[in-house]
């Protein structure tokens, strides 16, 4: 679900977006959004994402992978 809509923003709602700004429209809307992105996320947001799935596979019991890892047979 996710790739069709990556392609239609690659191919078609940013190059439009880009047509319908000045270069200074677009250079402060991307400032604000990388403002935003570090306030909500931080100076390192995969670390965060990381830390939050190891605790969701934690408490689902399934962070350890040997646990489901079959094991070599000669």
């Amino acid at each position: 679900m996710y790739e069709p809509h990556e392609a239609r923003e690659d191919t078609e709602i940013f190059p439009a977006f880009r047509q319908v700004t000045s270069d200074r429209e677009f250079a402060d809307i991307s400032e604000h959004v990388a403002e935003a992105q570090h306030r909500r996320y931080g100076d390192n947001p995969i670390a965060g994402f990381l830390a939050q799935i190891t605790a969701v596979e934690r408490e689902l019991g399934i962070y350890d992978l040997a646990l489901f890892t079959p094991e070599d047979r000669p």
